[in-house]
């Protein structure tokens, strides 16, 4: 017995793609099914928005970074993702410099820290 098929529509061309009936009840989610099938170019480039964003989400989780701030970079990201931004360039609390950018097709982190402890003990007397 094969699955009936149902037609759904990319939602950046629009053209038409076969896709499986139990991808989904509503044409809303066979389109979102075909889109993600298409090889037009815009959808091609959603699928790799979705990937990039998703695996840096996943990354910076291993950056010893606070929560705001990994929130604030993966937003950074998104834009850098869209070609919004160039760069994003975050100053932290904890004296480290963070920098997102685009490198070839990943989004790539550098995160600098600075380790120069100092401390002068005066008192009362000179």
């Amino acid at each position: 017995m094969s699955e009936e098929l149902k037609t759904g529509f990319c939602k950046y061309c629009g053209h038409s793609v076969m896709v499986p009936e139990g991808t989904g009840k509503t044409q809303n989610e066979w389109d979102d099914e075909a889109t993600k099938r298409c090889n037009c170019d815009e959808a091609a480039r959603a699928r790799w928005k979705t990937c990039v964003l998703e695996q840096f989400r996943e990354d910076i989780k291993r950056i010893d970074l606070d929560k705001r701030t990994r929130l604030y970079l993966a937003k950074g990201a998104e834009l850098i993702a869209e070609g919004i931004l160039k760069t994003v360039t975050v100053r932290t609390d904890l004296d480290a410099t963070v920098k997102i950018s685009m490198r070839g097709s990943a989004i790539a982190l550098k995160k600098v820290t600075q380790n120069t402890e100092e401390l002068l003990s005066e008192g009362m007397y000179r």
